[in-house]
């Protein structure tokens, strides 16, 4: 838009016939203009930028040189978080404070995972709503304080030696002996200037940010009516555009102006964000340790000290080959080793009950003895399913055969690589399956058992069996005691399996 303005009004008063000489009469236009110019900084005739120039800069290199010292060995992070720290209430750094990951690990000790979860909330809730009145102020501190950190950033000292080669970095005890020079040698220097320089003029009180860093440094970073002066200077200075004008000059391209931006930053929502991600990651770390114990707990009941072998082929060592080979994983290995050391333990037990109970049973309702009856056979049929399942992932088995096939040529061949994530992806959705059904069908059957003791305990005004007596002589006057071991067994089982969320591949089929 710039271009298209100074291109009009050239035009418009020089005419023109050509892009070349447009561009003469453009340029002449600006050097008529920097030669009006109060700013006595560039002799447009021999392109040389004249000391007055660098008088300035070593004037503000004398001025900010002591908040330069100041920024030394910080960063932009740095400052964020200074200007958070100080910004926080004493609400707001007690609520913070019980967000820490050591606090949440602490409560984690006495209070339930939801409980916790309760406590986590209303911190994070008292932290944002103390900044519904203070994030602008905040957000605005730290934007004038980084427009003052790249400002004080700026490198006077690199500018200035140009024009005298003698001065030393930070003395400012000998008078320097500046020379004009070219302007080709400095026009980068005063465009690094006005990218650092025009932006920070739109601040309008400099109150807070000196305050901050006289609070944390003990000292001003520049002594207020200076920075007042320097401020109404540098304003006077790209009111005139007169450095624009210089660069247009110098580089010959008087249809650029140079129009420095600065985006301003909002840390405040960055922050809050921040801690609800620590403090989610606290709680699933909490998730995590209490579901691993849990699992321990329950494994112990159910196996006592036994260490569960894993599966034969569906297995870490090989879901640790496959993952190298981008393959995926197998997902499911410790909840199918319960799987298997459960139920190769447990049909024996479970048949003998469905033998006395179903078989010898006399029911009123024989859709519900059917009903427990496919239960019963279901998990019959789920226990030589993981043995079929691991099975089918030895070498000569119909997934084995297919891993142990393309694994090779995976790396270096895509469509052998698509197959073998295939198959893997079959596997998981098998085990998936599986653990699915178990729990399917013994949480069935577990709810029959209890409707039975509870019918058991009507004896002899029974309605769902009819011969309870009968059945007692044939588990030698133990049925009560057996019903009530296999429930527990299912019942602990099954919340076992509850600990290992699984990814269903869509609707299960019986």
């Amino acid at each position: 838009m710039a271009e298209n303005f100074f291109t009009r009004i050239f035009g418009s008063l020089f005419g023109g016939n050509g892009p070349d000489a447009e561009k003469k009469r453009m340029l002449k236009f600006v050097a008529k203009n920097i030669s009006k110019s109060k700013f006595k900084y560039y002799k447009p005739s021999s392109k040389q930028v004249e000391t007055s120039f660098v008088k300035l800069f070593y004037e503000l290199y004398k001025a900010i040189s002591p908040a330069k010292i100041m920024f030394q060995s910080t960063t932009p992070k740095a400052m964020k978080n200074v200007v958070l720290d100080t910004s926080l209430s004493d609400v707001q750094k007690e609520a913070l404070s019980k967000l820490s990951d050591g606090n949440i690990q602490e409560l984690s000790k006495s209070l339930s995972l939801k409980e916790l979860r309760k406590e986590v909330d209303k911190n994070l809730a008292i932290l944002s709503h103390e900044f519904v009145n203070t994030s602008r102020k905040i957000d605005d501190l730290y934007n004038n304080l980084i427009l003052f950190y790249y400002f004080c950033s700026f490198d006077f000292y690199f500018t200035c030696r140009k024009f005298d080669s003698s001065i030393k970095e930070g003395d400012f005890t000998r008078q320097p002996h500046f020379v004009a020079i070219g302007g080709n040698y400095v026009v980068d220097d005063i465009k690094n200037f006005i990218y650092v320089a025009w932006p920070m003029l739109v601040v309008a009180d400099w109150t807070d940010v000196f305050d901050l860093l006289k609070r944390i440094k003990g000292t001003e970073p520049v002594n207020p009516a200076l920075w007042k002066k320097i401020i109404a200077r540098l304003m006077a200075i790209k009111e005139s555009k007169i450095m624009e004008m210089m660069i247009q000059h110098i580089t010959d391209n008087p249809f650029k102006l140079e129009e420095p931006r600065f985006t301003e930053e909002n840390i405040v929502n960055p922050f809050i964000n921040e801690i609800k991600t620590a403090a989610e990651k606290a709680l699933s770390s909490v998730q995590a340790t209490q579901t691993k114990n849990k699992i321990g707990e329950l494994a112990t009941v159910l196996f006592g000290k036994t260490t569960v072998a894993p599966l034969k082929n569906y297995c870490e060592d090989m879901s640790i080959t496959l993952t190298k080979k981008n393959a995926g994983s197998f997902r499911y290995i410790e909840p199918m080793s319960y799987m298997k050391a459960f139920l190769s333990g447990f049909v024996g037990e479970l048949n003998s009950l469905s033998d006395i109970l179903i078989i010898r049973g006399k029911w009123t309702d024989s859709h519900a003895s059917n009903q427990m009856s496919e239960s019963n056979h279901q998990i019959m049929d789920i226990a030589k399913s993981v043995l079929e399942f691991d099975a089918s992932l030895a070498e000569d088995g119909v997934l084995g055969h297919k891993i142990k096939t393309f694994l090779p040529r995976a790396e270096r061949d895509k469509d052998s690589a698509d197959i073998l994530r295939t198959a893997v992806k079959d596997a998981n959705n098998t085990a998936a399956k599986l653990i699915y059904n178990a729990q399917k069908y013994m949480i069935a059957y577990d709810k029959d058992l209890k409707l039975l003791l509870e019918d058991y305990a009507k004896v002899p005004k029974s309605v769902i069996v009819m011969n309870w007596p009968e059945l007692s002589r044939f588990s030698e006057g133990q049925l009560k005691a057996m019903v009530i071991t296999v429930y527990k067994k299912i019942y602990t089982f099954v919340s076992l399996l509850q600990n290992f969320p699984i990814e269903l591949p869509g609707q299960i089929q019986k």
